[in-house]
């Protein structure tokens, strides 16, 4: 089973830098992993990544976007059979690549948080989603916007995304996709719940934590 972990990221050498040492750490060979980079402009973040190429790793270049267009832009370009797709300021505690894999089915995909439908709802996201998808109604949403599943599942649910141009977007597609999601009928798990009085703390759960708030 060909696995590829997918990182997407922009001028992001030094948080980049750490999540790809945590990845090291569970000996994880570099042929599988994939950054896509965002149309970087800083000189330093891009001759990182031309060594990262020299050291096996795949490098993928497009034009800006958000994290959705980085991952559709990675299914349409590289075959794999399971996908983990990930940001960069992201700092991963333990091994979820081996805990996660023999979990994933045809109908399931997985996260490292979910939400409840309403939370962080504003009138910006509902305008979003019920122009694009045509209802409000979803079973869990997803924080951040990080999913690990089977080909099957991405390939099925990918050109239903609608591709965000700007940040409102990017983050009222944290529930576009779970109404995607709902609709093929594959049920999102996670690896934990979203509680925002926790969400700074970085022992709050126990196999990730931010390591760039905002970013």
């Amino acid at each position: 089973m060909k696995r590829i972990i997918v990182i997407v990221t922009f001028n992001g050498y030094q948080v980049l830098t750490n999540l790809l040492n945590d990845i090291k750490g569970f000996n994880i060979p570099n042929s599988e992993v994939c950054i896509v980079d965002n149309k970087s402009n800083d000189e330093e973040h891009l001759a990182f990544l031309k060594g990262l190429e020299a050291d096996d790793y795949k490098v993928l270049y497009k034009s800006k976007g958000f994290e959705l267009s980085a991952y559709k832009y990675a299914l349409d370009n590289i075959e794999a059979d399971v996908w983990f797709l990930l940001q960069d300021s992201i700092h991963i505690k333990q091994d979820i690549f081996s805990l996660i894999t023999p979990l994933l089915t045809d109908s399931n995909v997985y996260s490292f948080l979910t939400f409840s439908p309403g939370l962080y709802d504003n009138h910006d996201d509902r305008a979003f989603l019920l122009l694009n998808y045509g209802t409000l109604q979803y079973s869990r949403a997803n924080w951040p916007s990080c999913y690990f599943a089977k080909d099957s599942v991405l390939q099925k649910v990918k050109n239903e995304w609608k591709l965000p141009k700007n940040k409102i977007e990017a983050m009222a597609m944290e529930r576009g996709t779970a109404i995607v999601f709902d609709r093929h009928n594959i049920e999102i798990k996670g690896l934990g719940v979203y509680d925002p009085p926790k969400s700074a703390d970085p022992d709050a759960y126990p196999f990730f934590a931010k390591t760039y708030k905002g970013r």
